[in-house]
């Protein structure tokens, strides 16, 4: 079954429907699709990301892996890291990373941690893009000023 879970999540993601739950159904068999049983080994797969250390490190990671150390952060209240992260990777404005976080809201269980996560970070997009956008400005200013070395020019 765990096989079968993670052959779902990796179709469900290539797919890129509008929703997981689409995805799911068009990635699974008739008989397994839409219940809870496929939701579960789905979710299962999400949450054993989550014990790898490093997760969503990498320069370019999966948007999966992406959005699950986006809610680690957030979790965490690391909101400055967080807006960081986002905006290191290019995921502020990425339509992508957004579509995952806004299917997993539709599709996870409302009494699950994740889903309340992702719902803060859906709810808090605006204000992450804004942030990101207020401090790539703020560097790019700062550069303007000073060599790398962190000296003043004249």
């Amino acid at each position: 079954m765990r096989a079968a879970a993670t052959e779902m999540l990796k179709t469900a993601l290539a797919l890129g429907t509008a929703s997981l739950e689409t995805s799911i159904t068009v990635a699974c068999p008739p008989r397994v699709a839409g219940s809870a049983v496929s939701f579960r080994a789905v979710r299962g797969e999400i949450e054993d990301r989550g014990v790898r250390r490093g997760l969503g490190i990498d320069p370019n990671p999966p948007h999966i892996d992406a959005l699950h150390r986006s809610m680690l952060l957030w979790k965490e209240e690391k909101r400055k890291n967080l807006v960081g992260y986002l905006g290191e990777r290019d995921l502020l404005e990425d339509g992508p990373f957004w579509k995952l976080a806004q299917a997993l809201f539709e599709v996870l269980p409302r009494d699950l941690e994740y889903w309340k996560l992702v719902n803060a970070l859906l709810g808090e997009r605006q204000a992450l893009r804004t942030e990101g956008k207020r401090t790539a400005y703020g560097d790019a200013q700062r550069g303007l000023f000073f060599d790398e070395g962190g000296e003043k020019r004249s």
